[in-house]
């Protein structure tokens, strides 16, 4: 059993803090998600302007990841990170106090968008500056449970905060979530200062990170597995809302509500278990822990969709909340691996293709689940992640030679 040293614990505490910050912050997000959405939709009695609403904010997130690691590897991490949550503050702000009009909810779609991704690839790539490469995995499954308690809280809130307080309430708690998470993260001193970045071209910054995945091609694998992943979830998501109308067309919401809550509490308690085994052992998730949860949360998302009695839909529901926190965890474990000057350039490209990756699942969706089950749609995909994972594992021979822990420069 590995026992923590005092400077270990002092750094856990601070990250503590900041991640739970970050779960203010993800609680905010999740909170707007569902709000935005209806209030684009009764602003501009559009379906097609509420999607490209929708799409506009996920479209910024994309882009924004090609520029975000240069931006990231220039700025210090907690000045990125409270600025991100001020521009989320303002973009609410400016809801309140401008007429609701598309020109607006664009404005909003662009600075979230831009904030958001900001935000995560700075929290990504400071993680091992903060608590170390030894702490990392614990770091990673404590903003993970964050966020899957955010969610819960989020949607759970959403429903009842718009009854009673009408989108002015909403808008109004989201300025104070962004804000409170800005000031804990002002006020922490998270030790993690970058080395300072040669000026690099928007161009030669993306060059940094595809020499990376040159010189290591399993890492290159690894993010278009977690791209295809993205598709994956991101179908399943977009057939939730279908499938639960033709299980209960009066009463839709009851299983969503129970199918997310479930997934949540799977999710976090499988990072409960991870943080204790590192912190017991020592260890690190690897390369193919990341693979087998890929695969056991495809095939249980599956399950979900085939109609089986609720008691097991609502297992294989957990059974996917906790193999999408342990394939996360892992993930991002491996890629902080990367040194300093590299990290930040990584997770920009990696957030980037992820976003790619969930945009090109919800446009699939939609357009598969006009004309097919949601379950041949679900299954078709998930198939597809499943074949691509294993078949990357059995033919890179690189994988082979991944290590369990982070080797120390000598």
């Amino acid at each position: 059993m590995t026992r923590p040293t005092e400077p270990d614990r002092r750094r856990m505490r601070r990250f503590r803090l900041l991640a739970l910050a970050n779960a203010v912050t993800a609680f905010g997000s999740n909170l707007n998600m569902v709000a935005l959405g209806l209030f684009a939709y009764q602003t501009t009695g559009s379906p097609l302007q509420t999607g490209a609403f929708m799409a506009l904010r996920l479209g910024t997130g994309f882009v924004t990841g090609l520029f975000a690691g240069n931006t990231v590897s220039r700025i210090p991490y907690k000045t990125v990170i409270v600025g991100a949550n001020l521009v989320q503050a303002t973009a609410m702000l400016l809801l309140l106090m401008v007429p609701a009009t598309g020109v607006a909810l664009y404005v909003v779609a662009v600075l979230t968008g831009v904030a958001g991704t900001m935000a995560a690839v700075a929290l990504r790539s400071a993680v091992p500056s903060i608590v170390g490469q030894e702490n990392r995995v614990q770091a990673n499954s404590l903003l993970v449970a964050g966020r899957s308690i955010a969610l819960i809280a989020g949607f759970a809130a959403s429903g009842i905060i718009i009854a009673g307080l009408d989108y002015l309430g909403v808008f109004a708690i989201n300025i104070a979530a962004f804000c409170l998470a800005g000031l804990i993260v002002m006020f922490l001193n998270l030790g993690a200062n970058q080395a300072p970045a040669t000026e690099r071209r928007w161009l030669a910054s993306q060059a940094t990170a595809l020499r990376y995945i040159r010189d290591r091609p399993v890492v290159g694998g690894l993010i278009a597995i977690r791209t295809i992943i993205g598709i994956a979830s991101a179908t399943a998501g977009v057939a939730i809302p279908i499938y639960s109308s033709a299980l209960d067309p009066q009463r839709p919401e009851a299983f969503m509500g129970q199918f997310w809550t479930v997934w949540a509490v799977g999710n976090i308690a499988m990072q409960i278990g991870v943080s204790r085994w590192a912190r017991r052992t020592g260890r690190s998730v690897g390369t193919d822990v990341f693979i087998a949860a890929a695969c056991v949360m495809s095939l249980a998302s599956i399950v979900v969709f085939t109609g089986w009695a609720l008691v097991l839909t609502l297992v294989a529901a957990a059974v996917t909340g906790a193999a999408s926190g342990l394939a996360e965890t892992a993930y991002q474990s491996r890629l902080q691996e990367a040194p300093d000057e590299q990290r930040g350039h990584l997770f920009g490209l990696s957030l980037t293709s992820e976003n790619l990756g969930f945009a090109a699942g919800m446009l699939a969706a939609g357009t598969l689940l006009v004309a097919l089950s949601p379950l041949v749609v679900v299954a078709t995909v998930a198939v597809v992640a499943i074949v691509a994972a294993v078949g990357f594992r059995l033919s890179n021979r690189a994988l082979s030679r991944e290590p369990d822990r982070v080797e120390q420069p000598s």
